[in-house]
């Protein structure tokens, strides 16, 4: 009788594993997961951004996305692909030479950034959710 109970346990977890992993490879097939991060950039710096880049790792990979350059006052969009979680930076150079770097941010698909490009450095926000 208690085997019997042990396998039920045992029948029911199993179920809700395959469930559970059917459920998530329908959600990545069809797309309902994205496999990237959005992310917004202003030009507060009073130069021109002669080269914009993001970096993104995950495990050994590295992805690098070159945006283009940023004027004055110019803001810009673009999504970054990440899939699953990993390491986010942002690297920009200014028109005189100077890089500018933000910090290494903890992220993961669905999130998105908000980088303040600014004369002493970069200022950045990331917020988690979809």
């Amino acid at each position: 009788m208690r085997g019997m109970k042990l396998f039920d346990v045992l029948g029911v977890v199993m179920a809700l594993a395959v469930g559970f992993g059917a459920d998530a490879a329908t959600s990545i097939m069809r797309g309902w997961v994205p496999l990237q991060m959005t992310v917004q950039v202003s030009n507060e710096t009073g130069q021109p951004v002669s080269q914009l880049a993001i970096m993104t790792r995950n495990g050994s990979r590295t992805v690098t996305t070159l945006l283009e350059p940023l004027a004055v006052g110019g803001e810009l969009g673009t999504r970054v692909p990440i899939a699953g979680e990993g390491l986010y930076q942002l690297e920009a150079t200014l028109a005189d030479g100077r890089v500018l770097k933000g910090s290494p941010a903890y992220v993961q698909s669905g999130y998105s950034a908000r980088e303040r490009l600014r004369p002493d450095g970069v200022s950045s926000q990331v917020n988690f959710g979809w």
